[in-house]
């Protein structure tokens, strides 16, 4: 992908067509098809490093989100089982964004991070559903903490509006997926204690999968110690 004249990484006009098309069904979405973002070349290249991580978590979401609905639809009332339904839906939509934005940017520098964060997706799914559902929620919890980060005022991703606006949409969805969750879970009967302890073990098993990205973070702006202590402050 070639650079700007100012040394800015220009994203493909064609990518961010696909991009906005597929948000043009998220609320808030503001900007028209077509329109330019820029991000410099080392900030790029960090976004496609991450970017496999996140990808493979919507994935992983969309999937257990449809695979839970499926087992609970007879154990949980009809408007709890609407909004798991909501959510798939929101997470298949956010891997469309993503997927889109992904052949946007250069190719990640390893294959590595992306089999890495399949290994940890593949460790949360258990048979007991009320606690897949409590992994998940300690998951999105923490990837709005992530997104939080690194979208931030005065970081790049803050100054390429096509992409700081994607970021805030995944992050407001996440925050209700993770009410959605914990709701169904407690609904099942799990107790809250248990809860406390999967979101513990979850989000320093996450924590430590981001710190293999620590050099992509801070091409972002994002102290790599700063984000760690974020995660892993209770929600």
């Amino acid at each position: 992908m070639p650079p700007a004249a100012d040394g800015s990484r220009v994203l493909r006009p064609s990518t961010l067509d696909r991009l906005a098309l597929r948000c043009q069904t998220a609320r808030h979405w503001p900007l028209p098809a077509g329109a330019d973002s820029t991000l410099p070349p080392a900030a790029a290249q960090a976004l496609a490093d991450l970017l496999p991580v996140l990808i493979c978590g919507e994935a992983s979401a969309e999937r257990a989100f449809e695979h839970l609905l499926l087992r609970l639809e007879s154990r949980v009332d009809p408007s709890l089982s609407a909004a798991l339904a909501g959510v798939a839906a929101d997470e298949q939509r956010h891997g469309d964004w993503l997927d889109a934005l992904r052949a946007a940017l250069p190719a990640p520098t390893s294959d590595q991070p992306g089999r890495r964060a399949l290994r940890f997706l593949l460790g949360l799914v258990c048979d007991d559903p009320a606690l897949h559902l409590a992994r998940v929620a300690a998951l999105d919890a923490a990837v709005c903490r992530v997104l939080a980060e690194v979208g931030a005022a005065g970081r790049p991703i803050a100054a390429a509006p096509e992409l700081a606006q994607v970021f805030r949409d995944i992050r407001r969805d996440e925050g209700r997926h993770v009410r959605i969750a914990r709701r169904a879970a407690l609904a099942l009967g799990l107790d809250v204690a248990v809860m406390t302890r999967e979101r513990l073990a979850v989000t320093a098993a996450f924590a430590a999968l981001l710190s293999e990205q620590a050099a992509a973070f801070a091409a972002l702006g994002v102290d790599p110690a700063r984000l760690e202590q974020r995660i892993a402050r209770p929600a």
